[in-house]
């Protein structure tokens, strides 16, 4: 198997998908319970190393599944290999076990498997976490983000999602801690294993059955209805070469009392800090709006402008994302801008590379000031829209496989096959 190959596995009634190494997007009845699964190698500079995965073997049958898999992370200052076996069950639990070694003599001060919990699922959720000694706390997630590591020690963290579906997630031998996520770009909560001293690690997920019997079956997919005007309004589109800025998202969230009375705040975005996959990137864009609403709570009056706004990785590469230049941008932007407009950003510096994206930039620069139409669509629907008052509407397929989706706006249906990372518009679908 092609490690860059998605593939659907079952553990008993959690669905959930396998790529790149990873695991992601584990649901139940569709409702998500964890956003990822997944082994980091973090170099001297905090840089994510890039993993070259080799899938050995998938076995994917009743409802059970394993995967074995090896992998070596190499940059040019970090050289670590590792692999690692997961077993799926029928009762709905996952094992992950992972081994690994350095090929090269190198500071990592962050080796080990990491969990994603999604921020959209969780925020305002209880959650108990176990400590080595047995000691139990009691906490909830942060809706606003949090500035700092909010949990840290545990050896099991015990969550219940808003659809009452209980997830438990424990680490035999060792211990974790976790971090609002959504400081860095991120729509997520991570947990992950401390330091880069243990060679040998296990996680253990198992989610609460009896729960589950109260979720109704999800629906056959539904049109996506274009509605009446919302209180969103289109953000000015700029253009610029920076890559870089004076202050990063922490800066403001972890010295509140200095822009308490400030005017203006500029928030630089970009979702790649961590992971640069085509999932992350799309599944981070729903994070400014919880950036604006946390700054929001200490500097109110201040008028908020995002710059730059960019995917490219932060750190060192020696060249230019290559997917600047392909229909992914543009899909990319269309759903930034909406989020942006949600999030009640004045303006937007967008720092992409030339490409085709720049087509719908220019359109939607003229509209600055537009009310967003109300789509009911979710943060993480694979196709979304956006829909402009009295100038029409971008239908957005933000996957990398073919989406068929109908949409129903005043002016009647309209039934559209979008091919990967494809905007089609919508001329009359907004008037």
């Amino acid at each position: 198997m092609n490690a860059e190959d998605p593939r659907t596995l079952n553990a008993g009634p959690v669905r959930l998908k396998l790529a790149d190494g990873e695991l992601r997007y584990l649901r139940v009845n569709g409702r998500e319970v964890l956003r990822r699964v997944y082994f980091a190698v973090r170099d001297a500079r905090w840089d994510t190393v890039p993993s070259n995965f080799e899938v050995t073997e998938v076995r994917n049958r009743a409802g059970e599944f394993t995967v074995k898999l090896r992998a070596r992370c190499v940059n040019e200052i970090a050289d670590v290999a590792w692999r690692s076996r997961i077993e799926g069950r029928a009762d709905g639990s996952i094992a992950l076990e992972a081994e690994w070694e350095p090929r090269a003599e190198a500071e990592y001060p962050r080796i080990g498997i990491c969990v994603l919990y999604g921020a959209e699922a969780l925020a305002g959720c209880d959650f108990k976490s176990v400590r080595a000694d047995g000691k139990r706390d009691h906490q909830s997630f942060p809706r606003l983000i949090s500035p700092y590591q909010f949990a840290k020690g545990f050896t099991a963290l015990h969550t219940t999602t808003r659809e009452q579906v209980g997830v438990t997630v424990e680490v035999p031998g060792t211990q974790m801690d976790m971090e609002d996520q959504r400081n860095y770009g991120d729509s997520s909560y991570k947990a992950f294993v401390e330091g880069a001293a243990l060679r040998r690690q296990r996680i253990e997920i198992s989610v609460d059955t009896s729960s589950i019997e109260v979720l109704k079956d999800i629906p056959p997919t539904r049109p996506i209805v274009i509605g009446g005007p919302t209180d969103a309004r289109l953000p000015r589109l700029t253009r610029t070469d920076r890559t870089s800025s004076e202050h990063e998202y922490t800066h403001f969230n972890r010295n509140r009392p200095d822009f308490a009375n400030a005017s203006r705040i500029e928030i630089p975005f970009n979702p790649a800090v961590h992971l640069d996959d085509d999932d992350t990137l799309m599944e981070n864009i729903p994070a400014i709006l919880d950036q604006a609403a946390t700054i929001r709570s200490f500097a109110p009056d201040a008028t908020l402008h995002a710059g730059p706004v960019w995917f490219d990785s932060p750190y060192p590469r020696p060249r230019r994302d290559s997917r600047n230049g392909t229909a992914f941008a543009t899909a990319w932007l269309a759903r930034f801008v909406k989020f942006a407009a949600q999030a009640g950003i004045e303006e937007a510096a967008i720092a992409l590379a030339d490409g085709p994206w720049t087509s719908l930039h220019g359109e939607l620069s003229a509209l600055a000031g537009s009310r967003l139409l109300d789509t009911g669509t979710g943060p993480h629907a694979a196709v979304d829209v956006l829909a402009v008052d009295g100038h029409g509407a971008w239908v957005i397929n933000n996957r990398k496989a073919t989406r068929q989706v109908t949409v129903r706006h005043r002016h009647g249906e309209q039934e559209l096959v979008l091919a990967p990372y494809e905007v089609v518009p919508l001329s009359s679908a907004g008037d």
